[in-house]
């Protein structure tokens, strides 16, 4: 039958509604089935058991890469092709792009040399600034102007008393104010630079110690989840660019260019 009318007010205005039914029954339909029960049942157990043999997901990462290198090209990310009878490649994601594949293989070998070099690289630039700046003397220059500050400051100072004595005019006062503290602000200038010299200098030997420990890590690892955050904790990212390939093309005709996270 039809549902109970039930009015009640609500913001100070009537309002109806229907109720649901909490009684019911129900009742086989009158029209013909189009399949059996049987056979309706028989058509679920075998969907239940049916497995696609034909496509499988990954469902681990497989590019220790991945997330880090791109196409120098387009830009767009280089991905990890798969092939059933043939080394996995990679390739731009960008299907109207012009950068070559080569097998990933290849590409991974390429990585651990690079990061081998630019490990050579972060000694070389170690080994120069030891020979261009001397730590003892940076920090005697700093302690040094540090105190050269704090004599300019007491002299700025007294010019205040000076004039409050009638000692130096207005005039006078400004002209000598201002040189003292162009004088001030040249020095700390100056500290700033040796600071962020010496900050830098020690920078880059901490990141050289991280840099070769991650490759002796990277090298003694298979686990591809690993070695991918590995190369994540140093590198910001990869840039590839191959401009020919083929058969009958130099494998290794192509560049990567490492930017390190620091």
């Amino acid at each position: 039958g039809r549902r109970k009318v039930t009015k009640h007010m609500r913001d100070g205005k009537v309002v109806i509604t229907r109720g649901r039914h909490d009684v019911y029954e129900l009742i086989d339909g009158l029209h013909d089935p189009l399949v059996t029960e049987d056979t309706f049942n028989k058509a679920k157990d075998i969907m239940k058991s049916n497995t696609n043999t034909n496509y499988k997901y990954e469902t681990t990462l497989q590019n220790p890469m991945a997330g880090l290198i791109k196409c120098k090209k387009c830009g767009k990310a280089m991905i990890r092709r798969p092939y059933p009878n043939r080394k996995a490649s990679l390739i731009c994601s960008q299907k109207w792009c012009n950068n070559k594949g080569i097998d990933i293989d290849i590409v991974e070998e390429a990585l651990v040399e690079a990061l081998r070099q630019q490990y050579d690289n972060f000694q070389i630039i170690i080994k120069q600034n030891k020979e261009d700046n001397n730590n003892s003397f940076i920090e005697k220059s700093i302690k040094k102007a540090n105190i050269e500050i704090k004599k300019l400051k007491e002299q700025r100072e007294k010019l205040c008393d000076l004039v409050e004595q009638g000692a130096y005019s207005i005039e006078l006062f400004k002209e000598r104010e201002s040189k003292l503290t162009k004088k001030i602000t040249q020095m700390e200038d100056d500290i700033k630079t040796l600071t962020e010299q010496t900050d830098k200098e020690n920078k880059i030997k901490e990141f050289s110690i991280k840099w070769k420990n991650a490759i002796d890590l990277y090298c003694n690892t298979d686990d591809i989840q690993i070695k991918n955050t590995i190369l994540k904790e140093i590198i910001e990212k990869i840039e590839y660019n191959r401009d020919k390939g083929g058969r009958w093309v130099e494998p290794n005709n192509f560049t990567l260019d490492v930017h390190p996270k620091i």
